[in-house]
């Protein structure tokens, strides 16, 4: 049995700033097996992992958005992550809610999931999509300590 499995994420250190609907960047990462790959693994900077068909794989992921650099003034905030599958939401997106503004001395805060993918009949993309709004709609945000760790079901 062959073990296929890749982890990318952001060594950049403080992350980089995406805008809500934005990718995570990935620029490093480790794979096994030739079912899951990332140009992340050489170095290159990239929001995409790539899947083969027909199969079905768990994926987890997580990224810390800067809640601290959010604009000022609003009091209701939303942050989203979430992985897609050739541009689908394909599992859970985990948010953060602050409808009182921001709390002081807030600064990142993580963001988590899980869930079970399975591409079809081609390759599959896969990313992690993020989402900043606030009352007066989407911003750029700062989102660090990015990864995502997939693994093939055999």
């Amino acid at each position: 049995m062959t073990a296929n499995n890749l982890t990318v994420s952001d060594i950049t250190p403080g992350g980089h700033v995406i805008p809500s609907g934005g990718n995570i960047l990935f620029n490093f990462g480790v794979s096994n097996g030739t079912a899951i790959t990332s140009a992340a693994t050489s170095g290159t900077t990239t929001s995409d992992v790539t899947l083969a068909p027909n199969q079905t794989y768990s994926v987890t992921y997580q990224a810390n958005p800067n809640i601290g650099a959010a604009p000022a003034g609003s009091t209701n905030y939303q942050f989203t992550i979430f992985p897609t599958l050739n541009g689908t939401i394909a599992g859970p997106n985990p948010s953060l809610n602050y409808t009182t503004g921001i709390p002081a001395g807030t600064a990142f805060q993580a963001l988590s999931g899980s869930t079970i993918i399975q591409t079809g009949p081609t390759p599959g993309t896969l990313a992690l999509e993020v989402g900043s709004v606030d009352a007066d709609g989407p911003f750029s945000i700062n989102w660090a300590n990015a990864g995502m760790s997939v693994v093939k079901l055999q």
